[in-house]
This record gives structure tokens, C-alpha cells and sequence, in this order.
């Protein structure tokens, strides 16, 4: 390659990673409130539970990504050693849960669309905000179910 080819070359791979930046990464779009300095609070992904009428305490930063089709969401249960939330949520073409899952909260929950008896989940999405409620099943105990509700808001890819 030549000098002003791969110069202009360079230069518009600087220019690309500099636009791309600024925009954020799914990677960036993840970062706890004060880390991601320069945006505005309503841009910045978040995540409350509501297991068994309380509200969880979870880790800053919880983990938020999407494609467009479906968005994932996890974070960490402060104050519960292994305790974590996790939620499978198709948004296109239309709302479902594929799974969800609460464990190291006095017991482990699960819930998927084939082991819920028919007990099933509300999905409501209005803007940028996801709404899954209903009630998840103890792994140990089916009958034990508790009532959940997840709110995911500014997910990348909703």
C-alpha cells in the first residue's frame, strides 16, 4: 500500500473508532453510574428486582445487553455471596420471556417457557423500559413459587 493509502487509511480508522466511541459500545453502555460521566442519567441502563415484595439490593453497573431481538440482562445480589438475577427477554418480533433465574436468595428460582406449568409471565415494554412480572418457581420445590418483578430500563438494543 501506499503512503497517502494507508495514511488516509489510517486516518479513517481513527476517525471510525472516534465516532464509535462517542457513541458507546454495549460494552461502555453497561458502566455504573459514576463511570459513565458525560451522558445523561436517563441514557443509562438500570435494573430493579422485586422478589417476594422486597425490593433486591443489586451490585451498581448490573449487566444489560440487546441485539435488537433479544436483550439479556444480569447482576449481582449484594450481600448474598453467590446471589444473582438473570433474565432472557425476546423483544422482537414480539415480547416473551425465555428464562429467568434469581439464586442465592435463601433458595434458587428458575423459570423458562417448558417448566412453568402454564404459570405464565408479563412482558410490557414502553420506550426504553422492559417489565417482566409474575411469579418463579423454587428449583427444589415447585409449588414454592414467588412473585418477581423485573424492571430493565436504557437496555443497548431496545
Amino acid at each position: 500500500m501506499r503512503r497517502p493509502h494507508l495514511t488516509a487509511a489510517i486516518g479513517s480508522a481513527a476517525m471510525l473508532c472516534l465516532v464509535a466511541c462517542a457513541h458507546g459500545s454495549p460494552v461502555t453502555q453497561t458502566e455504573s453510574p459514576s463511570t459513565a460521566s458525560g451522558r445523561a442519567q436517563s441514557d443509562i441502563p438500570a435494573l430493579k428486582v422485586i422478589f417476594d415484595g422486597k425490593s433486591l439490593p443489586l451490585q451498581a453497573g448490573p449487566t444489560c445487553i440487546g441485539d435488537g431481538q433479544n436483550i439479556l440482562t444480569m447482576s449481582k445480589v449484594e450481600g448474598t455471596g453467590e446471589g444473582e438475577v438473570m433474565a432472557d427477554i425476546r423483544i422482537h418480533p414480539s415480547l416473551a420471556v425465555n428464562s429467568l433465574q434469581v439464586k442465592g436468595v435463601g433458595a434458587d428460582y428458575f423459570w423458562e417457557t417448558t417448566s412453568t406449568g402454564g404459570e405464565p409471565m408479563t412482558v410490557t415494554k414502553t420506550d426504553r423500559t422492559i417489565v417482566i412480572s409474575g411469579k418463579i418457581p423454587n428449583l427444589k420445590d415447585r409449588a414454592d413459587k414467588k412473585p418477581l418483578e423485573i424492571r430493565a430500563e436504557n437496555c443497548p438494543g431496545t
